[in-house]
């Protein structure tokens, strides 16, 4: 690996996914180092978000999603990738409970569902990662944003 040029290798890691950074993280302290730097991380997102023209489409009833690639064939089946959003933990209830979009930011979406009791949820589609927000108290606004 030390044949190829550092800045070379930035620029190979910063066309990845996240999902694959996620796991390159353990190939080496220098990959760690350099996946896990602000600096890389905002590179990533604004590289990213100029080339990338994809859509998030969700279907609040069955807690699915899909990212659709808007440029690819319509005949091309892997332009669709289809997510689960089983963390929204679905009881059975009798009433229809879709999953509210509350906000984004930077790729992150704010999630609400009321059923069986209100929740909050933050969720980053590209990695899959999700964290349960924990209650607030008697509020109906919501949001979030970014602060470097």
């Amino acid at each position: 690996m030390s044949l190829i040029p550092d800045d070379l290798l930035t620029q190979i890691l910063l066309r990845l996914p996240v999902k694959s950074l996620i796991r390159f993280k353990c190939v080496s302290k220098s990959w760690l180092s350099l996946i896990s730097d602000p600096n890389f991380a905002r590179r990533h997102y604004e590289l990213g978000a100029a080339c990338t023209n994809r859509v998030l489409v969700i279907a609040p009833e069955a807690l699915d999603a899909f990212s659709i690639d808007s440029d690819a064939p319509l005949h091309d089946d892997s332009a669709v990738v289809a997510m689960k959003m089983n963390f929204l933990h679905r009881e059975l209830e009798p009433c229809f409970d879709p999953v509210q979009i509350m906000g984004s930011c930077r790729g992150f979406l704010l999630l609400k569902r009321k059923v069986p009791v209100e929740n909050l949820c933050l969720w980053n589609p590209s990695s899959g990662v999700h964290k349960a927000l924990p209650p607030f108290s008697s509020s109906d606004f919501y949001g979030f944003g970014y602060d470097p």
